[in-house]
């Protein structure tokens, strides 16, 4: 039995969880990111059509299947399969899909702090503005 119970059923079922992190930017510009842990079936359920859909259209909403090109509201989800790769899916959701997408992402999950905020975190990081070479204190040199 899994230790948790998965963050949509609610079950607690043989075997590890799937973990999933969704991320996107909300309207007043702060990222945000929800970790979900879901049983197989929740995770072929409710996720798998939705992240095979948005792989096989580049500018299209997964879910209604509109053109997004010049109305996007993305979400990012990268799921954990227990024994497996992780599966990164950029979803180029359309305005009114991404609000059912963001709710089924904040099901049960929990709200994970911003990793930009401080060191190490994803995405652009600010210039350096002339602070030390991280690389050179370690005595490295990036490639």
């Amino acid at each position: 039995m899994s230790l948790l119970p998965c963050s949509m059923c609610g079950q607690r079922v043989p075997g590890k969880l799937s973990t999933l992190y969704w991320a996107w930017v909300r309207a007043d510009g702060e990222r945000v990111c929800w970790r979900q842990k879901l049983c197989l079936p929740c995770t072929a359920g409710a996720v798998a059509p939705l992240a095979t859909e948005a792989l096989q259209e580049l500018v299209a909403c997964p879910v209604c299947h509109a053109g997004t090109m010049d109305d996007m509201d993305p979400v990012y989800l990268t799921i954990y399969m227990p024994n497996q790769g992780d599966t990164r899916v950029d979803m180029a959701c359309c305005a009114a899909c991404a609000v059912g997408v963001r709710n089924t992402a904040m099901t049960g999950s929990q709200l994970m702090p911003d990793r930009r905020a401080g060191d190490g975190g994803l995405g652009t990081q600010p210039p350096n503005n002339g602070s030390p070479d991280p690389w050179g204190a370690l005595g490295l040199a990036p490639r």
